[in-house]
């Protein structure tokens, strides 16, 4: 059975930032379509995360990234149009995602 990370969220005015709170992955996959990004990872003790996001707008996959870091994943988003994001999900809130208010939102 595979669970869904609890992703952390923030933007910038020319990247958005996806915190996957994965401990320790392993085998990690991150794969980018124009406004996909495709996550799964197997976490401390053999656990399974999986989880699809379309995203609220489209991004440029050629310019963003992914880098595994000890308590989650780190995935950067370069944005195509230059312009605040009102949400990260194109269908709106899910329960897994959360605003990473560590984070300074610049002003629009």
């Amino acid at each position: 059975m595979t669970t869904i990370p609890e992703i952390l969220w923030h933007q910038d005015k020319q990247h958005v930032f996806l915190s996957y709170q994965v401990m320790n992955a392993k085998d990690t996959k991150v794969t980018f379509s124009p406004s996909h990004v495709d996550f799964s990872a197997t976490g401390t003790d053999g656990a399974k995360f999986s989880v699809n996001v379309e995203c609220f707008q489209e991004f440029d996959i050629e310019k963003s990234s992914w880098n595994v870091l000890g308590r989650e994943v780190m995935v950067k988003l370069a944005k195509k149009d230059k312009e605040n994001w009102l949400r990260l999900l194109k269908a709106g809130k899910a329960p897994y995602v959360k605003s990473n208010w560590a984070h300074n939102i610049y002003d629009s």
